[in-house]
This record gives C-alpha cells, structure tokens and sequence, in this order.
C-alpha cells in the first residue's frame, strides 16, 4: 500500500467524519482539524472497507492519467549504515526512513541503499 492510498482513503474518512458533525448540527470548521483527523484515523481502523475504496479509486485515477503510476526504486548491492545511506548521491536509500524511525539510531545497522546505481 503506498502513500496516495492512504492520503485518498484519509480524505474519504475525513469527509465521512464532517458529514457526521455536520448531522449532528455540529459546524465542523469550528472543530479543531487535529480531531477531525484523529476521527479519521479510528474511522479508518473501524473500517478497513475504505482502504479498498480507496485502492481502487487510486488504479482508476493512475489508469486515467490523472496521477502518476509509482517509482520502482532500484537497489544496489552494497550494503551501507544508515550514515553512508545519507549521502547516497542524490538517491534516496530504500530502507532509510524506516531506518530513521527506529528508536533514534540505537546502533549502526546495515540497510540496503543505492550508492552504486548506473546513471
């Protein structure tokens, strides 16, 4: 699943989410944006349904070339440190931001990055 899935499927809930507050004789732009998000995200955990919606809506919106297809990122066969994977002449490492999410860098682990790619 990739990022235009989630962003379309977060959209889908945050309308749903509006609509509700609207029903309710709520003025939604006198709700804070952070609940409205954080009512999306529960939505979306209550209802993996729009995960599909939203998968589907993104193959028909790719087919019909109002978005662009996604990159297939080429990996090279050396393994870096996270550090090495930083300068990786322009490329982004395959595996960085997860790598960077890990626990502030506990240690040096190895991922795989893209510093021998043929341009």
């Amino acid at each position: 699943m990739n990022g235009a899935v989630i962003t379309l499927a977060r959209w889908h809930a945050r309308q749903v989410i509006k609509r509700q507050l609207y029903a309710q004789g709520s003025s939604w732009p006198h709700v804070e944006s952070r609940e409205i998000t954080i009512a999306a995200n529960k939505y979306i955990d209550d209802h993996p349904e729009i995960i599909a919606f939203a998968t589907e809506q993104y193959r028909r919106l790719v087919a019909s070339g109002r978005l662009r297809p996604p990159r297939k990122l080429k990996l090279c066969s050396t393994i870096c440190t996270a550090t090495e994977a930083l300068s990786c002449k322009g490329f982004r490492c395959a595996n960085i931001v997860n790598e960077m999410k890990r626990k502030a860098m506990r240690g040096p682990r190895k991922s795989l990055c893209m510093t021998e790619v043929k341009q």
